[in-house]
């Protein structure tokens, strides 16, 4: 399947298609995919777009992407390719990318995300550890000292309360989250 896909993504991209001539490519695609990845309903309309249907069921989920390219580009534009270290480090790869002035439009990332998933976005991570001390005391007296694991969980919460205040429920990957990943504390139960 592989070697297949490759040999179609090639044949794609030697086809001159900018916008409203792609009526070769679209014939070229109707016929592939009704005859060779079987697709049934397999259709081109007005504008050359190409439809096709696979599988039963619902949910019915709509694939979209485009077939035409910028005029003059032969199908295929500029490609920068970048194989950076230090991923699972401290990402001192893609800092020295950035530094030394990468331009793109877009990116793709080969990140895992589990097997045949697809992932439309990551957000940046940053790890932070707080500590909170404070002297011990028997459990039976609380009043004698503060807890640090309350306090802990105090200073989270003014922490979430303040990016909560600051986050944009319809910009999900702009803006900053939080998640509690690990409490450790206390010497006895």
């Amino acid at each position: 399947m592989r070697d297949l896909a490759v040999s179609l993504l090639a044949d794609v991209l030697r086809m001159y298609s900018p916008s409203r001539k792609e009526a070769t490519i679209a014939e070229f695609l109707k016929e592939k995919m009704a005859n060779e990845f079987n697709f049934k309903n397999v259709r081109t309309d007005a504008m050359n777009n190409v439809i096709g249907e696979i599988g039963e069921g619902s949910p019915t989920i709509l694939l979209c992407g485009h077939m035409d390219t910028v005029p003059g580009s032969n199908g295929f534009g500029k490609l920068v390719v970048a194989g950076v270290a230090d991923e699972e480090g401290d990402a001192l790869g893609i800092r020295e990318l950035i530094k030394g002035g990468i331009k793109a439009d877009y990116a793709i990332f080969g990140e895992p995300s589990g097997i045949e998933d697809i992932t439309i976005g990551y957000k940046g991570r940053l790890s932070l550890r707080i500590t909170c001390e404070t002297p011990p005391v028997h459990a039976s007296a609380p009043w004698m000292s503060q807890n640090a694991i309350e306090k802990g969980l105090e200073v989270w919460a003014a922490y979430k309360e303040r990016l909560n205040k600051d986050s944009q429920a319809n910009n999900r990957y702009g803006t900053l989250s939080a998640c509690l990943t690990k409490i450790r504390g206390g010497s006895a139960t």
